[in-house]
């Protein structure tokens, strides 16, 4: 998962360069996750084929994924918090901090401001600052989630997450 965010900038000379930054740091957060989910699911729902051959194995797997990822990646990152028993602040975290980027998003005028502002006053513009915190509470979530000891996905993350 790559972007090219120089070229971006360099074709729109800045523009938009704040709400462009604004969903990647939620989107790439979002789609990296869901792709992590999406691989430890087949062994979190111990989901197995009746009989031994290969090819029945192989087509399980490619069923059971492209059902598990015909759904948006939101609706995936909230199925598995409720399944996994994640607890509550730690939901607040990952799903409160999405909600609110959202609501700003949504809001036109708050939109019209990450559309306007340049680069070089970013740094002081609160709404800005306020999208870049809520980016970090979500990522801290994130973090809480897949590193936290008791719950069932840390020795996937563990064994399978880092290398």
């Amino acid at each position: 998962m790559a972007v090219d965010f120089a070229d971006k900038f360099h074709d729109q000379t800045g523009e938009k360069w704040a709400l462009r930054n604004t969903k990647l740091r939620f989107s790439r957060k979002l789609i990296f996750m869901t792709s992590v989910l999406a691989c430890f699911s087949w062994q979190l729902r111990k989901i197995s084929s009746e009989s031994d051959p290969i090819e029945q194995t192989v087509e399980a797997a490619l069923s059971h994924l492209l059902s598990y990822l015909s759904r948006p990646p939101l609706e995936i990152l909230a199925d598995e918090l409720l399944r996994g028993s994640v607890p509550s602040s730690t939901c607040c975290k990952i799903m409160c901090s999405y909600d609110e980027f959202l609501s700003i998003l949504s809001d036109e005028k708050l939109r019209d401001e990450l559309v306007q502002l340049p680069r070089e006053l970013a740094e002081k513009n609160v709404l800005f600052q306020r999208i870049r915190n809520l980016s970090h509470t979500f990522r801290d979530g994130l973090i809480e989630w897949l590193f936290d000891a008791n719950l069932e996905m840390f020795p996937l993350v563990k064994d399978y997450g880092l290398f």
